[in-house]
């Protein structure tokens, strides 16, 4: 996972915003996509792998489920992730924009302090945080 430095949100996400009802399926979703993958260099903020506008969709980091519609407009909320490159798989196929579904991860690429943490095992090829080493006690 990389760290993620968010930027302005797009001009017509603001000015949408602004609009009386306004809701996550009704704006310019284009935009978005486009700031999502300069700000991240065309890597999903989950796996790294390399995406464009055909193959990524944008993931809410604090999950929808339960947030206002004017709270899903958050740009700052927002991240670019591969989409179903996996589609029907189940489980440990899925790939990033299903598999995190509406649970709270505890790593956020928005946070350089949490990316800091990630660790890796280089022979068994583990990825923990220095929290799981600590509470785990190896």
């Amino acid at each position: 996972m990389i760290y993620i430095q968010k930027e302005k949100e797009p001009d017509s996400l603001t000015v949408y915003k602004k609009t009386k009802h306004a809701y996550f399926d009704g704006c310019n979703k284009d935009d978005i996509r486009d700031n999502l993958l300069r700000e991240q260099g065309c890597l999903c903020a989950y796996c790294m792998r390399k995406i464009n506008k055909s193959n990524m969709k944008i993931e809410h980091w604090k999950p929808e489920y339960g947030l206002s519609d004017y709270d899903r407009l958050d740009y700052h909320n927002m991240l670019g992730v591969c989409a179903r490159y996996n589609e029907g798989q189940k489980g440990s196929e899925d790939t990033c924009d299903t598999h995190k579904g509406n649970k709270n991860i505890t790593v956020d690429p928005r946070d350089k302090r949490t990316i800091n943490k990630i660790k890796y095992r280089s022979k068994s090829g583990e990825i923990y945080s220095d929290d799981t080493e600590q509470s785990t006690g190896r």
